[in-house]
């Protein structure tokens, strides 16, 4: 009972200090000497998370060897964007064809996240890396949308060229000064990442849609 307890401990002080609303999501990873690796839930709902804490329990219970002091817990929370009027998308995979606001970056190359981040703020200005440029051929994915995604790239310096870790993304922030927002579509289209305040805000979709 002791060991429930602290778990539900864990849980509601994250939730306070992460501002937790009803309706947010919350990820956890735990993480003990003695397990033979982490134990991590997806990105879930407030019940799934306590029911995993209570999984957790029952573990450290079970187990002389096993003690709630020599375990780490990693709660993330992941506050959903609330409005007035909501305009949550309901099928990606269709709206990704049907809806204006939303541009699918096409490629056969490790560029997709460079070019999607090049892509979004022409939709604030054609100004991008000091020089007025063709909008149009940016959003359809000409030759210029590669062209400054490397651009882009060179002017990073170091980054993961497999694909662009969060860090990478929260380099460009800095470097564009911008604000990022990843949506993971694998995630109940949830926000897993968010930069500081900033005027230019983008939104980068992570992950394919399910057909």
């Amino acid at each position: 009972m002791e060991t429930e307890n602290a778990t539900k401990a864990i849980i509601a002080h994250a939730k306070k200090e992460g501002n937790y609303k009803q309706g947010d999501k919350i990820a956890i990873v735990a993480s003990n000497p003695n397990f033979h690796h982490d134990i991590s839930t997806t990105v879930q709902s407030d019940v799934k998370a306590i029911e995993f804490m209570q999984h957790i329990a029952k573990i450290l219970s079970s187990k002389e060897h096993l003690d709630i002091t020599q375990c780490k817990f990693d709660v993330t929370i992941f506050n959903i964007p609330r409005c007035s009027k909501p305009t949550k998308i309901i099928n990606f995979a269709k709206d990704i064809r049907t809806k204006r606001c939303i541009t699918q970056i096409k490629n056969n190359n490790n560029l997709c996240c460079p070019r999607a981040i090049i892509t979004t703020p022409t939709y604030y200005t054609n100004n991008i890396f000091g020089t007025e440029r063709n909008i149009a051929h940016i959003r359809e994915g000409r030759k210029l949308q590669a062209k400054l995604a490397i651009e882009l790239c060179k002017r990073l310096g170091d980054y993961n060229e497999g694909s662009f870790t969060l860090e990478d993304i929260k380099n460009v922030e800095e470097l564009l000064n911008i604000q990022d927002k990843v949506v993971c579509a694998e995630s109940f289209n949830t926000i897993i990442y968010s930069g500081k305040e900033k005027e230019t805000k983008i939104y980068l979709n992570k992950g394919r849609p399910t057909r």
